[in-house]
């Protein structure tokens, strides 16, 4: 399994910068940008998965994964993010407006950046793009009687070390390369007791996150595009897959499974 050299494959994890992040995030237009505050302009209301707003925050819970740092050294704290969710739905323009500290703040743009689709408004029945304001608490509990999970960490350093590893071992589709398709592939997957690798999974592929050549920056149109989206879809998977073992989770002194969240990101030079 060769070496990247030619084309550029960036890869976004727990604990990437957030300056980095920012700079590979897709820029939304600025016109027809509403707030969501005025929602009683919508021709209806703005849904997550077809659910409601509080949807979006469960699914915000479910991804977070409190930083191994900040745990070790209790911090805590809100960051609120503001992004826009543009006229096919798709999340941009991720930024911290109120700053908790770079390790929240890092990890709360991660999630919010690899949020599925939305429901796209309207208003007058023309597409708009909306500006949303949203805070992510991260807390620790005081209680004396909880224990803490101990993360799996890849060749005794963690995610950082994994990104490397994925970063050396991934392919670019031959097609898309040539093609210079670009988009993100969010991927899920397990770390068993035994620290192995499992079910990895595409949480939101590249078909709904910004899919386009480098060229034209358009979102995805054709049977081709979408197929090229596919293949960029299972690299991140097989990559993903093939991780050599981990030093399993533990809590309570006993190893356990654990699932993780990664960003692929495919950009050609």
């Amino acid at each position: 399994m060769g070496r990247v050299t030619k084309y550029a494959v960036l890869l976004c994890a727990l604990l990437i910068g957030l300056a980095a992040n920012a700079q590979e995030q897709r820029k939304a237009p600025a016109y027809d940008t509403i707030p969501i505050g005025l929602q009683n302009m919508f021709d209806k209301p703005l849904t997550f998965r077809g659910e409601s707003i509080v949807n979006f925050t469960k699914w915000c819970f479910n991804q977070i994964e409190y930083p191994e740092e900040a745990l070790l050294h209790k911090i805590s704290g809100r960051v609120t993010l503001q992004f826009i969710i543009d006229t096919a739905g798709i999340v941009s323009d991720v930024k911290v407006v109120r700053s908790a500290h770079p390790l929240l703040d890092n990890e709360a743009v991660r999630v919010v950046s690899s949020s599925p689709a939305w429901d796209p408004v309207t208003v007058k029945g023309r597409k708009a793009n909306v500006r949303f304001t949203f805070p992510v608490v991260f807390g620790i509990s005081k209680k004396e009687d909880d224990t803490s999970i101990v993360h799996a960490k890849f060749s005794h350093k963690g995610h950082t070390d994994f990104m490397s590893w994925v970063a050396e071992n991934i392919e670019y589709p031959k097609e898309a390369a040539k093609r210079g398709f670009n988009g993100k592939v969010a991927v899920a997957f397990d770390v068993s007791a035994e620290g192995y690798v499992e079910n990895a999974r595409v949480l939101t592929g590249a078909a709904y996150m910004g899919g386009s050549t480098a060229s034209s920056g358009s979102k995805l149109k054709s049977a081709t595009e979408n197929a090229l989206a596919a293949t960029l879809d299972a690299e991140a998977v097989r990559v993903v897959s093939a991780s050599p073992r981990w030093i399993p989770a533990m809590k309570d002194g006993f190893p356990i499974k654990v699932s993780y969240n990664v960003l692929v990101v495919f950009q050609t030079e």
